[in-house]
């Protein structure tokens, strides 16, 4: 008999210590069944008095132990978490000396209930009041949590890994509280649902439904197991600004609220509507399009940034990495969280770099002169990870220069218990080992954790960590991790210094973040995509910033350009096909405007970015057509306006509260669009070449409030055109851009951009 490969902390493996029996069971002949089940019940002791632990047991006829095999390597929790979604759809049948709910047969005497009645809703009263009838528990939280998996533990299929949000989300309506993850002690419970019992007096939650996760997850929150506190450092209310709230256990699974406090800034968009000045900055892009989502080039997306900058590779056998995380050590110290899933067959490997550009402080492209330096680092790498002793794990460091070209140190065999790996590389002999490597042009390094490929039977899903990262030399570097914050996390720190508002792209040309059809139309939205613009929005509060979110830009109807197998530019279609249309605004867009309805800190959506350079039947001034459009453009201005009243439709329909703008290329464009946005803006360019070169800057129309959203300035000059902006009735003007990558304006780091 093949054993689960999970162990159930307080129980063993699923299916041991005890024997095995394969148990009778019925077969439902109703439509939705698909798959005989048995659901089986044992008494143990726990918190005092007996109490009834589930075990699920899936029996498909012969297949069952090759099913043992393939389900192996299956997180327990999404399994449950799918098989109680299950659970909750089938009806109850009872029957004389025992409960049975539809195909699974329950002997009465086993099934145990709280008085919080966790058992779903949809059970018959008859059958809810024979469960209610049984043992009663009066544990803690903590046995509770443990034991709620087991409940809902029917194994029902496979499927994908669910995506879960960053945040806690609350009902009013429902009153049902959402927390994606909780620790409790040594243990992480995803999916955790408390529902509000509206007949107390003070506001009252019980915990109806939890999942067991794996121990090393991160966790939105922690349960405090010696106070009873539950701390949610943000909810998001929907209809209201989110809250930071504490939750107090007062016994029987029953948790009452003992405060909320809004969290971030209050919302801003009665102030905007009313023509309130703001300042803001563009943040155009680190990684045009690829901030939100994935790709065939990898993921780089903002939730997978780690602690200082430091990047961890997504793509094929090197993408071993699940996740980098701030992590405490017991000793008090930092170091860089590093969550793996290793295995053997095909053999794979974690990638782990720093990209010098990726500093808050440096420029797109930067590089660093490490001749005559050596690199050190220490790796802690628990025994599991270690591999077979005939087949061991391996460690080394590498670097990457200026044209990508790779050199590395000999790999380091590891064996023997828990422990940290001191590595140490010298730059010059990295250049000796490769021809051409430039080290006196280093753009990235790091290291490399990787299987044995003989290790054929070797898995280990965990954590390893990164400490004390430095390099010599007069200007060292040093990586204590003590921070605790990502790049993003410190540049929105620093444009918080500058600003009030940040401009910032969304789906760009569409090169990540959307699922496609062959066809053309859109599937859905990349499963990491909501999960970024999560992390977006929670560095903007914490940074107490509002955003404009740019939907697209123009280069979305560019010529279509294919680079390593990613389609750049060339979604045109989009806009001008009403079926294509349709499957973007309702498989992509809908999604993201109901997520956020009533989030303040989104303060506006910019549904396109200069989309005149797309139209057909709009004069534009000779040579002044961005390249990379068809000549004579590819959309008319019918079908163009016709987008955008869709996508603003959609907004209002989803109930989305946020105001819309269109950031038209240039003052003459503005009234294009005027009736369907709330507010105006254009961008100003007038440099040589530009599309208003040598004009005046114009006033705010009457009766309109309107920004610049874009315009290029000098540090020097910058103060002095905010000021006539604002003279000339316009509540903001944007300057272009925070850490520039095109050259035509400064980048904005350190003071630039502070203005009286």
């Amino acid at each position: 008999m093949t054993r689960w490969s999970h162990p159930i902390k307080g129980y063993g493996t699923l299916f041991g210590p005890g024997p095995f029996n394969h148990p009778m069971y019925r077969l439902n002949t109703n439509a939705d069944v698909e798959v005989p089940l048995r659901l089986t019940l044992r008494d143990v002791p726990v918190c005092r008095r007996p109490f009834a632990v589930i075990i699920a047991l899936l029996f498909f006829g012969g297949r069952f132990p090759s099913l043992l095999e393939e389900l192996r390597n299956v997180p327990v929790h999404n399994l449950a978490r799918r098989a109680f979604s299950q659970f909750r759809a089938r009806k109850p049948v009872g029957t004389s000396g025992q409960t049975r709910i539809d195909d699974l047969s329950v002997p009465a005497a086993s099934v145990v209930t709280s008085q919080s009645d966790y058992w779903p809703a949809e059970i018959a009263p008859a059958a809810r009041q024979r469960l209610r009838t049984a043992h009663e528990i009066n544990c803690s939280v903590r046995n509770l949590l443990r034991v709620l998996p087991h409940l809902i533990f029917l194994l029902v299929g496979l499927g994908p890994l669910v995506t879960r949000a960053q945040v806690a989300g609350y009902d009013s309506v429902s009153g049902l509280l959402t927390i994606p993850s909780v620790r409790v002690g040594n243990e992480v419970f995803v999916e955790v649902r408390l529902q509000r019992q509206f007949q107390a007096v003070a506001p009252q939650f019980a915990v109806v439904a939890a999942t067991r996760g794996f121990d090393n997850d991160p966790a939105v929150t922690n349960y405090n197991l010696a106070n009873g506190l539950l701390n949610l450092p943000l909810v998001r209310v929907v209809g209201d600004r989110p809250y930071a709230a504490t939750l107090q256990n007062i016994g029987n699974l029953v948790f009452e609220l003992r405060s909320a406090t809004p969290v971030g800034p209050e919302p801003a968009w009665d102030a905007l509507r009313a023509g309130v000045p703001f300042t803001g900055l563009n943040v155009p892009w680190q990684n045009y399009g690829r901030d939100f989502g994935a790709n065939l080039w990898g993921y780089v997306g903002l939730a997978s940034e780690g602690v200082d900058g430091w990047r961890h590779e997504t793509r094929g056998s090197d993408g071993a990495t699940l996740r980098l995380r701030a992590v405490r050590q017991a000793s008090g110290s930092a170091c860089l969280g590093i969550d793996v899933a290793l295995v053997g067959n095909p053999a794979n490997s974690a990638i782990v770099s720093f990209p010098f550009e990726d500093a808050a402080d440096q420029p797109p492209g930067a590089t660093r002169d490490l001749r005559r330096q050596t690199l050190t680092a220490e790796v802690f790498v628990p025994a599991g990870a270690r591999g077979p002793s005939d087949a061991p794990t391996g460690l080394m460091l590498f670097a990457q220069d200026r044209a990508y070209r790779w050199s590395q140190t000999p790999w380091r065999n590891l064996s023997g218990p828990d422990g940290w790996e001191i590595l140490s590389a010298s730059f010059d002999e990295l250049a000796t080992a490769t021809p051409q490597f430039e080290a006196a042009h280093v753009r990235a390094f790091g290291f490399k954790l990787g299987v044995n490929s003989g290790a054929t039977d070797f898995t280990y899903r965990g954590s390893i960590c990164l400490d004390n990262v430095r390099t010599s030399g007069a200007s060292p570097l040093h990586f204590d991790f003590e921070s605790g914050r990502t790049r993003t996390e410190t540049e929105f720190q620093d444009i918080a210094s500058k600003a009030m508002v940040a401009r910032y792209w969304l789906f760009a040309d569409l090169r990540a973040g959307v699922r496609f059809a062959a066809d053309g139309s859109v599937v859905g939205l990349d499963d990491r995509f909501l999960r970024d613009v999560d992390e977006l929005v929670r560095v903007a509060r914490a940074s107490g910033l509002y955003l404009i979110l740019t939907l697209f830009d123009f280069l979305a109807g560019a010529e279509p350009v294919v680079v390593d197998g990613v389609r750049t530019f060339g979604r045109a279609a989009l806009i001008t096909d009403a079926t294509l249309r349709r499957t973007l605004l309702d498989n992509a867009l809908r999604p993201l405007f109901q997520r956020y309805a009533d989030e303040p800190v989104i303060l506006a959506y910019d549904v396109f970015n200069e989309p005149e350079w797309l139209l057909t039947d709009v004069a534009i001034p000779a040579s002044k057509r961005p390249a990379e459009i068809r000549s004579g453009g590819v959309a008319s201005l019918a079908m163009m306006r016709s987008f955008v009243g869709d996508v603003a439709g959609l907004l209002r329909a989803v109930g989305g509260r946020q105001l819309l703008t269109i950031g038209s290329a240039s003052p003459r464009w503005v009234g294009l669009w005027r009736d369907l946005v709330d507010i105006d803006q254009f961008h100003w360019w007038v440099g040589p070449g530009q599309i208003d070169e040598g004009s005046t800057l114009p006033a705010a129309a009457s009766g309109r409030v309107g920004f610049i959203g874009e315009f290029g300035a000098s540090p020097a000059a910058l103060c002095s055109f905010l000021a006539t902006a604002r003279a000339m009735g316009h509540v903001a003007a944007l300057p272009w851009s925070y850490r520039a990558k095109d050259g035509v304006s400064a980048a904005l780091i350190g003071n630039d951009g502070h203005c009286p």
